[in-house]
């Protein structure tokens, strides 16, 4: 189950490449900046592969099939495009700008581990995964990260990850 520790890490590795972008525009002028981007970066993305790889072999997996299903990944260009463009230019040089991206990174953080927003997170989709709605057999409606495409009637083993969240077993 996705504890908040590990729902924090899903949240620093949606960010991984806003922080490598951070990490390249202050490295060398600001370093304080610098140490910040690249912990975020080394945390999320060390964290999701070490999540993923304990979620695949650490839990017992077990077989579903796929009644009906719909990528979710496709949301990854609107949290691009709302959450990261703007902050490409954003400078730092300003305790106001600080506190104002603090406070913002801290919503963003909240809303991200306390709703449904898991399955947004372009680290995923760099790393070769996919994520989709799918439901299995029993009806239910549920989030399946894998590297495989998938279709209707497809017998896929699943790992749980969450209560809503699965991940496709090794």
């Amino acid at each position: 189950m996705l504890n908040n520790f590990a729902r924090a890490v899903m949240f620093c590795s949606s960010y991984a490449p806003l922080a490598l972008i951070f990490l390249v525009l202050y490295a060398g002028r600001d370093s304080v900046v610098a140490i910040v981007a690249a912990a975020v970066l080394l945390l999320g993305v060390s964290g999701l592969l070490w999540f993923l790889h304990t979620a695949k072999t650490d839990v017992e997996p077990a077989t579903r099939t796929v009644v009906d299903y719909r990528r979710r990944g496709d949301e990854v260009m609107g949290y691009v495009a709302a959450y990261l463009i703007p902050f490409v230019g954003f400078t730092l040089r300003d305790v106001r700008q600080d506190v104002a991206l603090v406070i913002f990174f801290l919503v963003l953080a909240y809303l991200y581990v306390s709703t449904d927003m898991l399955h947004i997170n372009p680290t995923l989709r760099c790393l070769g995964y996919h994520v989709y709605e799918v439901t299995f057999e029993n009806g239910r409606t549920q989030h399946l990260i894998t590297k495989a495409e998938i279709a209707r009637n497809d017998v896929v083993k699943v790992a749980r990850m969450d209560h809503d969240l699965w991940i496709e077993s090794v």
